[in-house]
């Protein structure tokens, strides 16, 4: 009968898993790859089936095997094909995808500026995803992020300035917040990161910088021939950059 994995891979003392029909039969091998397995994927942030069966040797096998070590609680399963064995969501949030980032409130608590955590991780990447606690917010401007040092993982988060054009585009985080934020942060890499935004985007993050106290004036020149109004959420009575609720 012809074995699902390759016999190479493992040591001779050990059987793989055999295929009856669509029934795999574990054996002896299962024992000893669990243990091999779970050593790897403690030390990677996320992993998918595919990454899976390349430790393994079968796609069919890795899909059976990660599928078991969910049903033990050993595994997480994040989305369909992404899995981690890590409960903290920062270690995983943006590893999931490249490129993405932390951002948003996450980012501002991690820079010191709100003591608020949000009840999501948000990471700005390519394309929207839910997951249980992460959200991918898809972003044409994955940029403005760093790699730091997490818990002994590499994970990747905007920067202070990046957070707030981020906080201030998705409108996901509260106002005052974004306020408060922007009273700690370097103004021209603020209106530096801002320029390279659409003139819709800078007008909204123009205006949002004057309600917490502060004037981006080249900015404000770059728009302000602009004669179209801007529709904001956020936006209160009338203001030098046209934008409107």
């Amino acid at each position: 009968m012809n074995s699902c994995i390759n016999e190479s891979y493992f040591p001779s003392s050990y059987s793989s898993p055999k295929r009856l029909s669509n029934l795999i039969i574990f054996t002896d091998f299962d024992k000893m790859k669990e243990k091999d397995f779970m050593e790897f994927a403690g030390r990677v942030p996320s992993f998918t089936t595919k990454q899976a069966a390349a430790f393994i040797g079968s796609m069919n096998y890795a899909k059976v095997f990660l599928s078991k070590l969910v049903a033990k609680g050993q595994v997480q399963r994040l989305a369909r094909g992404y899995y981690t064995v890590h409960e903290d969501p920062v270690i995983y949030a943006s590893s999931i995808i490249y490129p993405c980032y932390i951002s948003n409130l996450y980012a501002f608590s991690h820079y010191g500026v709100t003591t608020q955590l949000p009840v999501r991780l948000e990471v700005v990447a390519p394309k929207n995803k839910l997951l249980e606690d992460v959200e991918l917010i898809r972003s044409n401007t994955i940029w403005g992020f760093k790699q730091i040092n997490y818990r002994g993982f590499r994970i990747f988060i905007a920067l202070l300035e990046k957070a707030i054009l981020d906080s201030i585009l998705t409108q996901r985080v509260a106002l005052s917040e974004i306020q408060n934020a922007i009273a700690s942060a370097d103004m021209l890499l603020l209106e530096e990161f801002a320029l390279k935004l659409p003139v819709s985007d800078m007008k909204k993050v123009g205006y949002v910088v004057q309600s917490a106290g502060f004037m981006l004036e080249e900015l404000h020149t770059k728009v302000r021939k602009d004669r179209n109004m801007v529709s904001y959420q956020r936006a209160k009575g009338p203001n030098v950059w046209r934008v409107r609720q």
